[in-house]
């Protein structure tokens, strides 16, 4: 019987998922981030977000056009004995529309500087995980080089081990993107 090795029980313990659990569990801290900001919301922002959920869907799009529909046939004069209340050019109609276009464009506004924020703030935890991260894989290379040193070992890959162990220089690459967004 062939045993399997660690990796294959890991895929088969975890949903036939390769990733391995610590980073699982950093993928629920970023998402935990967020469910940390839905919970500080402002009763408004709540609100904004609820009511951008509900319009955002065709439900929302069918019930609007079915709405107008009847408004206009109610005000249109084709039932006999039914006064129109809002007669052609429809002016109450005009205004109840733009009153609602106006407080559903707030609302979405709202919704979508709010997530905005989230992603921004999500965004700047990736940067400083990679920042660590490639910290550590540069202390890493150290780590692998002082090996191959104490072993006097030659390595094939000498010329990549010694870029790796280069400090990144941050302000750099930050210059390189600014100026790359500045021409655009």
């Amino acid at each position: 019987m062939v045993q399997k090795s660690t990796w294959e029980s890991n895929m088969n313990h975890q949903n036939n998922s390769p990733i391995p659990e610590a980073i699982q569990q950093q993928d629920g801290l970023v998402e935990s981030l967020k469910a940390k900001l839905d919970r500080e919301r402002t009763p408004v922002e709540r609100f904004a977000d609820s009511a951008a959920r509900m319009v955002g869907n065709m439900r929302f799009a069918i019930a609007n056009f079915l709405w107008f529909a009847v408004w206009i046939i109610l005000n249109i004069e084709v039932i006999p004995g039914l006064k129109p209340f809002d007669a052609y050019p429809f002016s109450f109609l005009t205004m109840a529309v733009s009153l609602e276009a106006i407080f559903l464009s707030i609302f979405v506004l709202i919704s979508e500087n709010r997530s905005a924020a989230v992603s921004e703030l999500r965004e700047e935890v990736d940067v400083q995980m990679d920042i660590i991260m490639e910290y550590e894989i540069t202390r890493l290379a150290s780590m692998v080089n002082a090996i191959l040193e104490k072993l006097d070992i030659e390595s094939p890959v000498k010329d990549d081990l010694d870029f790796m162990l280069k400090p990144l220089d941050i302000e750099k690459i930050e210059d390189g993107l600014k100026r790359q967004v500045m021409q655009k």
